[in-house]
This record gives structure tokens, sequence and C-alpha cells, in this order.
């Protein structure tokens, strides 16, 4: 009888495994995953010989200055200009020369000030990552992570905070305390379901790993002045452009009310980085994808009142254009697009006709030959950083 028990309870333990493995398994990996540090160097070796840049056609490209994951400047020759001070990849430049640094990794993030001679002035370790602006009377708007005991899980839940000028806290709004709201305009996430039973027995993972992320906010833009926003309150000036990319939304929230006013319904976006409104106020969104649904990336130009897509990237063949994490892309003053394509330490401009008329390749390899990633890349005012640049000497 004792042999028929044990075998009995070992069918049971079996089943339940199985049961895991079919149910949760993909998904809360999925989620999981989302909730780890970034990668710093490229998967795979790389050919060191193909470095800085590679491709510039000067009629075609726009004259610029570009910082690279907001740690150094180079001319549109790709000539390091100035390297900049502390360790993270979000930077303000000030005129007098001072520069704020935020720094993130896992369970880490702190927010630094230095002088015009890159000396510290203050540090202050803060949990933000993914966005640091500039805004009015000189505050900062980040984003803060706030780890709630959710439905079994360690769960991650962000907040939008604006910081003072001395990196303060002033005022934030949470996930958590909106969540009512905001799960009205996505899918139902698979961490509203309850750990089971058989959860807690068996799928046991390493403690370090047993984090999920419900929202992973990754962008956080002041809608700046734009043609729609004059004629629809949604769109103003000065409203949140904010980026959800676990469930695939991008929502907008009321500069006043902080109420969501408008929301990207989730089956057009798979994964997304760095939206950003026009001034035509169209809305620009780097779209991931994942090998799970789709494995190439696009960049995406969209009417936020159609969501109907009026421009797109995408390579050729579209496979070829593809990073499943980070990513950003930003409309240049000639009606150009600079497109970060992250996990292969790679950035290129297009033109509205989809030639690349600019490319370039981070020079950054460790030991085994795998290049450095980029966490974004930006256009850089050239009068205000040649300016700089004199201070800076």
């Amino acid at each position: 009888m004792k042999k028929i028990i044990f075998v009995f309870i070992i069918l049971i333990i079996l089943l339940g495994i199985l049961y895991i493995k079919k149910e949760n398994s993909s998904q809360l990996i999925l989620d999981r995953l989302k909730s780890l540090p970034y990668l710093e160097y490229s998967e795979e070796k790389q050919n060191t010989n193909i470095s800085g840049v590679t491709r510039y056609n000067k009629e075609l490209a726009y004259d610029r200055y570009t910082i690279i994951d907001e740690e150094y400047i180079i001319d549109i020759k790709g000539n390091l200009l100035v390297a900049l001070p502390g360790t993270g990849n979000l930077k303000i430049l000030f005129d007098d020369g001072s520069v704020i640094d935020g720094a993130w990794g896992p369970n880490i993030g702190s927010l630094a000030k230095y002088d015009k001679n890159f000396d510290l002035i203050w540090e202050k370790n803060i949990l933000l990552h993914h966005d640091l602006r500039l805004s009015y009377n000189n505050t900062f708007l980040t984003i803060l992570i706030e780890k709630k005991n959710y439905k079994g899980r360690a769960v991650i839940f962000d907040s939008i905070a604006r910081l003072s000028e001395e990196g303060e806290i002033l005022d934030k709004w949470s996930t958590f305390d909106h969540l009512d709201e905001i799960k009205k305009y996505h899918y139902t996430s698979r961490l509203e379901t309850p750990l089971s039973f058989w959860d807690k027995l068996i799928h046991k993972i390493p403690a370090e790993l047993e984090e999920y992320d419900y929202y992973h906010i990754n962008s956080v833009q002041e809608i700046p002045k734009n043609a729609l926003g004059e004629i629809d309150n949604r769109f103003q000036e000065g409203n949140l452009l904010v980026s959800l990319h676990s469930v695939n939304i991008i929502i907008i929230l009321d500069k006043d009310s902080k109420k969501i006013v408008w929301s990207l319904k989730p089956d057009l976006i798979i994964g997304t980085h760095m939206p950003t409104m026009l001034e035509t106020g169209n809305i620009l969104i780097f779209d991931n994808g994942d090998e799970m649904q789709r494995s190439y990336s696009r960049v995406l130009e969209l009417n936020p009142i159609t969501e109907e897509v009026v421009w797109r990237y995408i390579g050729t063949p579209p496979e070829s254009f593809y990073t499943e994490s980070r990513g950003s892309a930003q409309r240049l003053p000639n009606g150009n697009t600079l497109i970060t394509e992250s996990d292969k330490g790679h950035v290129f401009e297009v033109t509205p006709d989809k030639e690349i008329v600019w490319e370039y390749y981070i020079p950054y390899f460790d030991e085994e030959g795998r290049r450095q990633v980029i966490y974004r890349t930006l256009m850089v005012d050239k009068n205000k950083i040649d300016s700089l640049l004199k201070i800076w000497e």
C-alpha cells in the first residue's frame, strides 16, 4: 500500500509539472525576462573591421552631432568630440557646462550632477531607469521602480516621478495606485493569475530571478507643441506620452489630472520604445517585435486619431532589421529618421523614401569580439554643443 501511495504522489507531482509547463511557463518566463537587465554586448561575435561611420551621403544626410548612449558625442563623420562624465546612459546637458547623469541597472540606480569641469557636485541613490527628461523650472521627469508582492509574486510597478533640480522627489504617478484604470486599456496580464499550489510547490526558480515587471515603462515624454494639440486637448502641449512595454500599449496622461486621455490599442505593436510626438501630431514609434510573434523590428509613424500608419521603416528582408530589446527612432529636421538597432550596436539614418544615407557601428568590443550594444541615440543641437565644447576645453 505504501508503494502505491508513493507512486500516486509521484504521478501527481509529474502531472503538476506538466501542467505548469503547458499553461504558465512560456508567458511567465517572457514576463520574467522583461524584468532582467539588458545585455551590455551583442550575443554573437561581429566583424571588428566594420566600425564607426560606414556610410555617409553628404547631400542627403542631416549634418548634426549625435549623442551615443548619452555617454559620448560624435560628429557626422564619427569623430569623437567629448566623453561625458558619469557611468549612466541618461544625461541632461546645461548651458553652463554642468551635466546631470542618471545611471541604472539591476536593483540599482543613481542620479548625479557634475560641474563644467566634470567634477562631482552631488550624487543620490534612486531607483530610476530608462528615461530622464528636463522639464519646467529645471525639474526632471524620470521613471522609478517600486516593488510589490502581488498575487504571490515579486512584481515591479513603475512610477513616473518629477524630481527637483537637487534630485528630490516632488510628486509621482504610480502604476500600482492606478492599476484598475490602466487595465481597462490592455489585455489581461498573466500576472493577474495568483500562483497555484503547484507553482508554489514545484515551480522554483533562483531568488535573483524571482521578479516580474507588470508594465515596464521605458519612456516618458512631455508632449511638445504640435498641430493636433491645437484642436484636441488629448494631445496638448505638456501632456505625458508614456510607453508601457510589457503590455504593448502607449498612453497619454493629462498634464493636470493625470487621467488617461488616450491609448493605442495593444494589437498594433509588439514591444515599444521611445514614442515621440511630431510637430504634425503624428506619433513616431520604435516597434521591437519579439521571437514569439514577429521576429523583426519596425519604425512606425501613425495618426493617433485614426491609428493609421502613415509611414513605416522595415528592413529588406524584414528580419535583417531586428532588436528585441531597446531601440530608438528620432525624426530629424530635414524629414529623415535616425534609427538605433540597439542589440547590434548599429545606428542609421533613412530618408522618407527609406534610403539609408548615414550608418554607424559602435567601435567597442569585448574580449570575445562581441560588439557593445547601444541603448539609444539622439541628434543633439550643434550650436549648443559647440558652445559647451568651449566650456569643457
